[in-house]
């Protein structure tokens, strides 16, 4: 790598043809997410929001070799944030997280500030 022009494409590159054969990537339609979150409920009674169930889908696809492995797959949101959507997918209600719950009740407060780092600083002084 040429530090006089500094670049991280040397080392992406090299790590990309390293990867190359580890990774892999598919698409997955609105039907499959939603019946990849109703299976997943009856199953194992897990429910993961729409983006989750898109890597429980991906995991479903390998290979049992490939599940030899360790793997692990990381919700990205607590389905209560796309109730709407699971819900009837689950059939049943999706109670929030405890954190959200201790928060979701409480006023919301709005103030419109000019689109200037100085309005902000100013905003962030007065809360102090």
């Amino acid at each position: 790598m040429d530090v006089g022009n500094p670049s991280n494409f040397e080392r992406f590159d090299a790590g990309l043809a390293a990867l190359n054969h580890d990774v892999r990537a598919l698409s997955v339609d609105d039907a499959t997410i939603r019946a990849q979150i109703s299976k997943d409920a009856k199953l194992s009674d897990h429910v993961w929001c729409p983006h989750s169930a898109v890597a429980a889908y991906a995991y479903d696809q390998l290979s049992q070799d490939e599940k030899a492995k360790p793997w692990v797959i990381v919700a990205t949101a607590h389905p209560y944030k796309f109730r709407e959507n699971v819900e009837p997918l689950i059939g049943e209600a999706i109670a929030p997280s405890p954190a959200l719950a201790a928060i979701k009740d409480m006023p919301i407060a709005v103030r419109d500030i000019q689109a200037d780092l100085g309005a902000l600083a100013d905003v962030l002084k007065e809360a102090r």
